[in-house]
């Protein structure tokens, strides 16, 4: 999971794709609304409901980063008040490059 996030490869906003009915239901009356918008306007009036749509397209994208931003803010901040990490020791065995095993100490002061 680490490396998926570090090489860029989680996407939330391509998984977090709502597929209830009601999502299902909307998505096609904005389809059948603009296909009566087409049959009942002219070109440039199309031109201007496009335009629009993609600002407010645009817009929805902003809201939608900026809740995920606090969402995960507020994730962060529940998990350091809930799970509080302190003086930790670590110590993992490596091999150097005649074999020998050695431990290394990692002493940190977390605080998540």
């Amino acid at each position: 999971m680490l490396d998926s996030l570090y090489y860029g490869n989680i996407s939330p906003f391509e998984k977090a794709v709502p597929t209830g009915k009601e999502y299902r239901e909307k998505t096609k009356q904005v389809s059948q609304v603009l296909e009566q918008l087409a049959h009942g306007l002219n070109e440039g009036q199309m031109e201007q409901i496009r335009k629009l749509q993609t600002l407010m397209i645009d817009t929805h994208c902003m809201e939608l980063e900026a809740a995920f931003r606090y969402g995960f803010s507020l994730g962060v901040f529940i998990m350091k008040n809930m799970c509080p990490v302190r003086n930790t020791n670590f110590v993992r065995q490596s091999r150097t490059r005649t074999g020998h095993i050695q431990n290394i100490s990692y002493i940190t002061s977390l605080k998540l």
